[in-house]
């Protein structure tokens, strides 16, 4: 009785009638892809392939110029390939510097699952001519296909890439709709899986490992999402890529590169090595866990980029609630318009997050701390030839520097400082440092330093802070620029001098300092070396039996001491100075 349509569907074509072989010796190539022609031409849609090992020429049939094209077993469209969970497709040694075990080009309607695909990476020759690298050896080669699946496969062992999706095909098209998931990739020599043309990927639930072990060729990375361009002209560009819930270890080089993709999103994956979202544009990376291998030394940043792509006015990039431990550095801004919120960054040696060539930066919400402080030198914040960040809400303990910037145009406000040696340092630049709480509270790893210092050239706006228990100059400002200092809070300072402010001009209004040092000599704000300065409306408490001095302002010059309320203390001004409508109680 002749097949209906719907059972023709359900047919499924062994491919060892056609005289593929598992012994693990004879050449299986030519008879998987007749079964794969006669299964297409048939109208059926389903080849299986029985438990054994069944080896392939990689390089049969493959195009002179690009030997991996075309080559192995070349798959055609509206076809399911069912391995068994013991099957073994294999690659035979060879010495081309390209191959493919399946090729999957300008078809669509593809599915690959169950078994595996081992390349000849160990006893492959590798020749000096023409290519010397040998990078062009993959497992799976899918070159302008759309709607393939691959899944359940584990795939290793190859000179090149595990699994590489490009452009192909008539008019030299993106791969699109393409959908890796559930797989094994490791020990491929290059990438495990390169993502380079294409529109619409999806990579879950994968094991991804040990990209570039042994004699691994540059970039060695576990998935590289990396398009290609001249000049102006885009070649390849992937698009619409997300890199889901998968785990990557030990891949020599980063666990994810998205060099130049666009709209990349890199969620809910393990891994102990670096995630970065380069040159790319739009890229989310969130809910990741990324815990250092001390093995892979040369990976020492948790989430990093790179900047701004040629062709790009802006990277667009959000890293948001990832745990980061482990590296010299957590999280490296590069690039415009960046926001990193909600990460938890710990065991750091540098910086928890470094902005550096970086504009239009918010980092927000995140939660920085060392663990075991007293084997780290870090810096919570970095901010390093950067303009338009703004630092808010975050939570700092446990470092020996929290903040320092020499950028422009830098916010840092409503932060929790907790457990440091300096607290927040602008060397150059501008700043506002407004709203903060900032708290030394007896660090112990080095002698406690200052905990707002001003310096060099930068200017500095501090306002509505509240520091308390420190040991050193809660303000320290050394710049020969203008600084405000406008209604902070400053509790039970023990020092001699509490606040102290050299060269430059220096607003200080409406603050509230309270003294707890038993004895003299104490003074609570110090002006030194400075000129047309104001000390206005501040409120000046000390709790000695003697009285202490409030404001010296005897070697400055020109300084307007007005409105000032001060309990058990006294002014030492200059002859220059304008001092009315203080009250001394």
């Amino acid at each position: 009785m002749q097949q209906q349509p719907d059972e023709m569907r359900m047919t499924v074509v062994d491919a060892t009638k056609f005289g593929a072989v598992g012994d693990g010796k004879t050449d299986s190539t030519n008879a998987i892809n007749e079964c794969l022609a006669w299964t297409k031409s048939m109208g059926y849609n389903t080849v299986w392939i029985p438990n054994g090992t069944y080896m392939i020429d990689g390089t049969k049939n493959g195009d002179p110029r690009a030997p991996f094209r075309g080559a192995g077993i070349n798959v055609p469209g509206n076809i399911e390939i069912l391995m068994d969970a013991e099957a073994v497709i294999k690659v035979k040694p060879n010495s081309s510097w390209g191959y493919a075990a399946f090729y999957i080009g300008g078809t669509s309607d593809i599915k690959i699952s169950g078994g595996s695909i081992i390349g000849e990476r160990d006893k492959h020759t590798y020749t000096p001519a023409p290519r010397p690298t040998h990078e062009w050896g993959f497992g799976i080669c899918i070159e302008g296909a759309s709607n393939v699946v691959i899944e359940n496969v584990r795939i290793a062992d190859f000179t090149g890439d595990g699994i590489i999706i490009s452009n192909g095909g008539e008019g030299y098209r993106p791969s699109e709709r393409i959908q890796v998931t559930n797989c094994d990739i490791r020990r491929s020599r290059r990438n495990n899986l390169s993502i380079t043309g294409c529109d619409n990927v999806l990579v879950e639930g994968c094991e991804i490992a040990d990209a570039g072990t042994g004699n691994g060729t540059a970039p060695c990375f576990g998935i590289d999402i990396e398009g290609y361009s001249e000049g102006s002209i885009v070649y390849e560009e992937p698009v619409n890529v997300i890199i889901r819930n998968n785990v990557l270890k030990g891949n020599v080089n980063h666990a994810v590169s998205n060099f130049n993709g666009t709209s990349v999103i890199i969620e809910g994956n393990v891994a102990d090595g670096t995630i970065s979202y380069g040159y790319g544009t739009g890229t989310t990376i969130a809910n990741n866990i990324i815990k250092k291998n001390p093995e892979f030394t040369g990976q020492s940043t948790g989430i990093n980029g790179l900047g701004v792509g040629a062709l790009e006015e802006r990277s667009d990039a959000v890293i948001k609630g990832n745990l980061i431990s482990g590296f010299t550095t957590g999280i490296d801004i590069r690039g415009k318009s960046v926001f990193a919120a909600g990460n938890k960054i710990r065991d750091f040696v540098n910086a928890g997050i470094l902005a550096y060539q970086a504009s239009q930066v918010f980092i927000e919400g995140n939660y920085i701390e060392n663990d075991v402080p007293e084997q780290r030198s870090g810096t919570a914040f970095s901010i390093t030839q950067s303009d338009n960040v703004t630092c808010s809400g975050n939570h700092i303990a446990n470092v020996v520097l929290a903040v320092r910037s020499t950028g422009n145009d830098v916010q840092i406000k409503h932060n929790v400082i907790k457990q440091f040696s300096r607290g927040i340092w602008i060397s150059q630049g501008n700043a506002v440092i407004e709203g903060n709480f900032i708290s030394p509270n007896g660090f112990q790893t080095v002698p406690e330093s200052y905990a707002v210092s001003v310096t060099n050239t930068a200017s500095a706006v501090i306002q509505q802070n509240t520091i308390t228990r420190f040991r050193n100059f809660p303000i320290y400002c050394s710049t020969n620029q203008h600084t405000k200092i406008i209604g902070n809070y400053i509790e039970d300072s023990p020092l001699i001098v509490t606040v102290f402010l050299t060269r430059g001009t220096h607003e200080v209004i409406g603050n509230t300092i309270t003294l707890s040092r038993p004895s003299l000599p104490a003074v609570l704000i110090y002006l030194d070396q400075s000129s047309d300065s104001a000390i206005l409306n501040n409120t000046l408490r000390s709790n000695t039996e003697a009285r202490v001095t409030a404001i010296q302002t005897n070697t400055s010059r020109q300084t307007l001491i007005i409105g000032n309320t001060i309990v058990k203390g006294m002014i030492h001004s200059h002859q220059t100075d304008t001092v009315n409508g203080n009250i001394e109680v």
